[in-house]
């Protein structure tokens, strides 16, 4: 038997007040001969519980693996005798009711074991189904976690539509708005359960107020579940140290303030980590106009900044840091009692530092006022010092009280990168001096009791869009994505795959085909006038060989290589310079990089290998920012690379002296393993 067929008359439920009609439009019910799920109807049964499910069939076809088709009619004597009165019965496997909550959706899934339930003909017999179809209940949204909504949408509006007219056209589908955007086009919605999203995907997409509508998707972070148990806290040499020789022989030191990094991620930061609170970076364009426009023409000069830009002694880099405060507070002691005669803020948290906290502290420097109003609108990202906070919609982007926080997956990201070098303390990141720009975009995989981290698809655009307005953001790391296959694809290489099968193919449902080829079009509105910015990407720990087209992607990183050329760099993970992490994704992958263990910086002072759940911090989460620190270097070592960002891929391609193999029989070609030290003498 190759598949099960029914068209059906109705769908009754049986509820406490009698059975219900749930539909009687006619609908097909298919049950393929496999062990796959698909969401074959959307119906309105009343709140409460649900007994039964009872499936009343005009006729049923089965297909046989040679190809013939059996039609069974149940209204015809003897053929299925039980469905024309009762309907073929759906209920749960463990005999509970099945709960019905307003306003949500309630999987339901057949536990249908063809050779159980049907019966093959014997000598002069008829074909038969057993009267009861078993079932279980399963989740059909990922909640707080990685994955894609059935009964939820991203939708992107064209630049013109007003923010009334996007609620009105929401509002016209019955849905409500469950995230909203503040610098971009694009809402997440949630539909009312009598909506099909295909159907909601074919309204929006005949109205031209209406740019992409794509799934609604929580990312995941691409932190590597398989742990191999090495113990290389830094791993194969990438040619750091090497690196770090040339800058210091091209430029007397390791990195500059003015190079800024985002650190676009999951989970909290502690911002006043002793190891990590200098390399935060200050906004330029939020620099307090009451402190340094001396000469209160509304424009912060060159000149005004050079009296404060007092580090590196003697060889000034350009910007105000969290080093030349820290330097003109001497000492930082300083009772705030007494206040402060210099534009630095007083020790408000009493840690001998001059840190984020104390700016946030110093009212000269919180002045409520929107200094670099990219975006128009001077109620929006007042104060952004120090990055954002998207989880909050604060200029905090930070999670610092909490005592009970340990090392975690942003707090690794950020010690990879911006750890402070040569200072008897914890660890060591790659870029040496560098602005860091935290980009807060979810809490999560940082304390045991935490789920999986997830960044919202609109989130993550909202944070995009900041990266593209604000002031220059030289490299972003992001160390997040979403890859799910089509019905029935198989991974050819691992069993670790981290994609969802829970969706249908693209011929058969739109949501999934035409919104992911139209996010094409809402990602490059986004990236309209791109600032310069090189992307470093993890490229996925599910083993993938992501050129197959039988996966969806995600963000479609390819498809923000294709739309910003040259400024993607796909990153994917290496456990030595020979040979790639198993769970390492490759195919798309530029470069690959050290995949851990890492060392990652506690809150509160310390360092730590090991993550809460007894891991290591491993996998392309943390391949990708050992990419970003090193291209931060490049550009303060080679600074005419700024003049052409573009350039940097095929450099950081081109330099590599060694490759990885991938540990799998369908992958023939080898990848470049990243050389810093090479790198670094590059020129375009």
């Amino acid at each position: 038997m190759r598949s099960v067929e029914i068209d059906l008359e109705r769908i009754e439920a049986t509820a406490e007040d009698g059975n219900v009609v749930l539909t009687t439009q006619t609908q097909t019910v298919s049950l393929e001969n496999d062990a796959r799920d698909l969401i074959i109807a959307q119906l309105q049964a009343p709140v409460g519980e649900v007994g039964q499910l009872r499936l009343f069939a005009a006729e049923v076809r089965l297909a046989l693996n040679d190809d013939r088709v059996i039609v069974l009619d149940p209204d015809a004597p003897g053929q299925l005798p039980s469905w024309q009165n009762t309907g073929w019965k759906v209920s749960l496997e463990n005999g509970e009711p099945i709960p019905i909550v307003e306003g949500e959706l309630t999987g339901v899934r057949a536990t249908f074991d063809f050779d159980d339930r049907l019966v093959a003909p014997g000598q002069g017999a008829r074909w038969k189904v057993k009267p009861t179809l078993p079932a279980e209940t399963f989740e059909v949204n990922p909640g707080a976690n990685p994955g894609v909504f059935v009964d939820q949408l991203t939708v992107a509006f064209t630049r013109p539509t007003g923010r009334a007219r996007a609620r009105e056209i929401i509002a016209d589908l019955g849905a409500s708005v469950e995230m909203a955007p503040t610098l971009s086009t694009w809402y997440r919605i949630k539909l009312p359960v009598s909506l099909p999203a295909d159907e909601a995907v074919r309204r929006l997409d005949e109205l031209d107020e209406v740019l992409a509508v794509m799934p609604a998707v929580n990312f995941g972070v691409d932190l590597d579940p398989d742990d191999p148990g090495f113990d290389l806290p830094w791993g194969p040499d990438m040619n750091i140290r090497a690196a770090w020789d040339v800058a210091i022989d091209r430029t007397g030191d390791i990195g500059t303030m003015g190079t800024r990094v985002a650190l676009m991620e999951a989970g909290p930061l502690d911002l006043v980590h002793p190891d990590l609170y200098l390399n935060i970076g200050i906004n330029q364009g939020e620099l307090p106009k009451g402190l340094f426009d001396t000469n209160a023409d509304g424009v912060i000069s060159p000149d005004e900044i050079a009296p404060y830009d007092v580090d590196p002694a003697g060889a000034p880099d350009g910007v105000i840091s969290l080093r030349d405060l820290e330097a003109i507070a001497n000492p930082p002691r300083i009772a705030c009692d007494l206040g402060t005669p210099t534009v630095a803020p007083c020790d408000h948290n009493t840690n001998g530092r001059i840190d984020t906290e104390d700016v946030f502290e110093d009212s000269r420097w919180v002045d409520d006022v929107d200094d670099d109003d990219f975006d128009d609108d001077p109620l929006t990202f007042v104060d952004d010092l120090f990055g954002w906070n998207f989880v909050d919609d604060s200029k905090q982007p930070a999670w610092a009280d909490d005592s009970s926080v340990v090392a975690g997956h942003a707090m690794t990201s950020a010690g990879i990168i911006a750890a402070e070098i040569n200072n008897g303390r914890g660890t060591a990141g790659m870029a040496g001096r560098v602005s860091l720009v935290p980009l807060l975009l979810t809490f999560g995989i940082d304390g045991p009791a935490e789920e999986e981290a997830f960044v919202p698809d609109q989130v993550f655009i909202e944070a995009l869009e900041y990266v593209q307005r604000t002031s220059r953001i030289h490299v972003a790391n992001i160390s997040f994505g979403w890859h799910f296959a089509r019905v029935g694809w198989d991974p050819l290489c691992s069993n670790l795959d981290q994609t969802t099968l829970d969706v249908p193919d693209k011929s058969s449902a739109p949501v999934y085909s035409r919104g992911i080829e139209r996010a094409e079009a809402a990602y490059a509105d986004v990236l309209d006038g791109w600032s310069g910015t090189m992307f470093a990407l993890s490229a996925g720990n599910a083993a993938l060989d992501r050129r197959s087209d039988d996966l969806y992607r995600v963000p479609a990183e390819p498809m923000l290589a294709s739309l910003v050329s040259g400024a993607v760099i796909e990153v994917g993970a290496a456990m030595s310079g020979t040979r790639a992490r198993v769970t390492s994704s490759y195919g798309h992958a530029d470069v690959f990089a050290y995949g851990g263990p890492w060392n990652g910086l506690v809150p509160h002072g310390d360092t730590s290998l090991v993550r809460p759940d007894g891991g290591n911090w491993t996998g392309t989460s943390f391949a990708a920012p050992a990419v970003a620190g090193i291209v931060a270097l490049l550009l303060d070592v080679e600074p005419q690379f700024l003049e052409s960002i573009e350039t940097v891929r095929g450099a950081v391609i081109g330099s590599a002296s060694r490759t990885v193999a991938i540990d799998c029989e369908s992958a023939s070609d080898d990848q470049p393993f990243i050389d810093a030290a090479a790198l670094m003498s590059s020129a375009p």
